[in-house]
């Protein structure tokens, strides 16, 4: 992540800033709430996009999270090796878990004969703690405008020749004017939220330049459509307090966090075309929009 300027115009980014670690960390326990839908859906589509892997293929999941791309890998091909790497020890508590009650744990499956497994390890993309030429396939799904900097770098540097990249960021968050709707309700006046620095990544050509940048040939990017659902209104209300509070929690008073659930119940009534997507089944969502880039070493 670079550490020019602060990529949101929000005081709670100097948190995130001095430590990342504990802000992902700190989300674990609802990030799949949000992200569980949304980015579900890009890492499934990623996933159809790869070389077909074998049980001898050793496969990177970088700044893994709570292992949503190692869920949907190991269900289409469950015999990988995957190294799921994060720098928040709350992030990978959440995916050990998850390890454990898939039985993936690579140790245990070396010892019960069967290939593949997932070891995880805390591990900044700065700085990947592998030897060069490590992997045949490496993920890096919406984390590398964390690290701009040396992280492509790192990607290139840890793949073997003739190994692919996928790597994710947003085109759009849909969340984003929802939030300044919301703060016109609660907070007249106040400067609308930026993502600063991020919102270069919104173009194609960010994502092109960094991977060929890095050393990477035959460089794709793709745009990819997806929708973070809710069952109902009261459930988009919960989903929408997760991802919008984290923002507001250093600028505004504890009145004004309390106005925010009554904001977003407002705003689904009267501006729900606008901001929301409504699906056949009745469910709500709201659009988010990626890149996809696919790329050789």
């Amino acid at each position: 992540m670079s550490s020019s300027s602060p990529p949101f115009n929000s005081p709670a980014v100097v948190k995130f800033q001095n430590d990342p670690a504990k802000h992902f960390s700190t989300m674990a326990a609802t990030y799949d709430l949000f992200a569980g839908t949304c980015i579900r859906f890009i890492n499934a589509y990623s996933v159809t996009l790869i070389p077909p892997p074998n049980p001898d293929t050793r496969v990177l999941d970088n700044a893994c999270g709570t292992g949503l791309l190692t869920d949907e890998l190991l269900k289409r091909y469950p015999d990988v090796h995957v190294n799921a790497v994060d720098i928040a020890p709350g992030m990978l508590d959440k995916l050990k878990g998850l390890i454990e009650e898939k039985g993936w744990d690579r140790r245990q499956r070396q010892a019960e004969g069967k290939p593949g497994g997932v070891e995880t390890a805390i591990m900044d993309g700065n700085d990947l703690k592998f030897e060069d030429d490590t992997f045949d396939l490496s993920f890096t799904m919406f984390g590398v405008f964390f690290f701009p900097d040396k992280g492509p770098g790192e990607m290139y540097r840890t793949l073997k020749k003739g190994g692919t990249a996928v790597v994710t960021s947003w085109q759009s968050l849909g969340w984003l004017p929802i939030m300044h709707e919301v703060q016109k309700i609660v907070k007249p006046g106040e400067e609308p939220l930026s993502m600063g620095l991020l919102e270069k990544w919104y173009r194609k050509e960010t994502l092109e330049e960094t991977l060929r940048g890095a050393g990477f040939r035959d460089v794709r990017v793709v745009r990819r459509e997806s929708l973070a659902l809710a069952k109902d209104v009261e459930d988009m209300v919960s989903l929408l307090m997760i991802v919008l509070m984290p923002f507001r929690e250093a600028g505004w008073g504890e009145e004004e966090k309390e106005r925010m659930p009554g904001a977003i119940r407002r705003l689904l009534e009267t501006k729900r075309k606008e901001l929301f997507v409504e699906t056949e089944d009745g469910s709500v969502g709201i659009s988010m929009v990626a890149w996809v880039g696919i790329a050789t070493k």
